[in-house]
């Protein structure tokens, strides 16, 4: 039984697409558990927030002028401290003896998100890996014989 060209084709494609997916994203914080009953308009971000967040987690924080991707140390005295990993103009990844600590005023912060891991990514991912792997090691298996060359 020879497996139709398009569903070798579209396991392929899903198991490309499924291996190159990451399973984290950013969230806003705000959005992160314990979550509040309403998105109050604020003038400075609520130094609260932070509180939902450990060291050294992967945030992106929000200005006026631009996106910072930090790594979160603490906030003290109304100000955001953490270390930048990735440029902010260019968004090019720096070294790690590249990176720089930076404060960032909470009267400047307009948003922050922060890197969560996203479950069901992960279940939707690992399923159509597994049935992308099945098609594609059955098309190979089928569509392979190792005496087509030999003339026999």
């Amino acid at each position: 039984m020879r497996i139709n060209p398009f569903l070798r084709s579209l396991a392929l494609f899903m198991a490309l697409l499924f291996l190159t997916t990451s399973c984290m994203i950013y969230k806003d914080v705000m959005d992160v558990a314990p979550k509040t009953k309403e998105r109050p308009q604020f003038e400075q971000f609520p130094e609260s927030e932070f509180m939902k967040m450990g060291a050294n987690e992967r945030i992106i924080a929000k200005t006026a002028e631009r996106d910072y991707n930090v790594l979160y140390k603490k906030v003290e005295n109304g100000t955001l401290i953490g270390l930048v990993w990735k440029e902010p103009v260019t968004g090019d990844i720096l070294k790690l003896n590249d990176r720089y600590l930076i404060k960032i005023p909470l009267e400047e912060i307009q948003k922050v998100e922060v890197w969560k891991k996203n479950y069901v990514v992960w279940g939707v991912v690992g399923v159509a890996s597994i049935v992308g792997f099945v098609f594609m090691f059955k098309s190979i298996s089928l569509n392979f014989s190792p005496w087509d060359d030999a003339g026999i």
